[in-house]
């Protein structure tokens, strides 16, 4: 909401396009800190990060109304649901083969309630790698953004109303 408020209100200055650069690059800052951070600091990254996230379902809307037409809405939004979809599916199992990788490295044992021996795995490498193959995601995120932005730019230049003077 707070995205979508930033874009009414400053809609003559920034566009939506400018708007996502900001956000991919609050995600990517809080992510990195995420990877970096111990645990009292990750805290404070919750919020810029939630932030982020949901600034992402405000914008991107937008975009391709801008982009694509309002005509083309629906089939346009209805594949940008489907890359969440494929980004969990995929990044599940990566930062699962990545833990299980880690786990035989970092670990800890723990008994549990049958008696049972079992590994857990402790510490940043259970989850740092997977962090930083985010930051090098949304990094690539960003400079899609800046694209996005320059290409918009370009195109409100060419769309300038023709003034004659009389």
């Amino acid at each position: 909401m707070l995205a979508g408020l930033l874009k009414d209100k400053f809609a003559h200055r920034i566009t939506a396009a400018g708007l996502l650069v900001g956000i991919a690059l609050l995600m990517l800052l809080a992510v990195a800190i995420f990877s970096i951070a111990p645990p009292a600091v990750m805290l404070g990254a919750i919020v810029p990060f939630g932030l982020a996230y949901g600034g992402v379902f405000c914008v991107m809307p937008v975009l391709a109304v801008e982009y694509f037409g309002v005509r083309s809405f629906g089939a346009i939004w209805g594949f940008i649901g489907l890359a969440p979809a494929f980004g969990s599916l995929s990044s599940g199992a990566l930062a699962g083969a990545l833990d299980d990788h880690f786990t035989e490295t970092s670990y800890v044992r723990v008994v549990d309630k049958d008696g049972q021996v079992v590994k857990h795995c402790l510490g940043f490498d259970c989850f740092s790698y997977t962090l930083w193959i985010c930051c090098g995601l949304l990094s690539t995120s960003v400079l899609a953004a800046l694209f996005l932005r320059r290409r918009r730019s370009r195109m409100a230049g060419k769309h300038r109303p023709v003034t004659s003077a009389h």
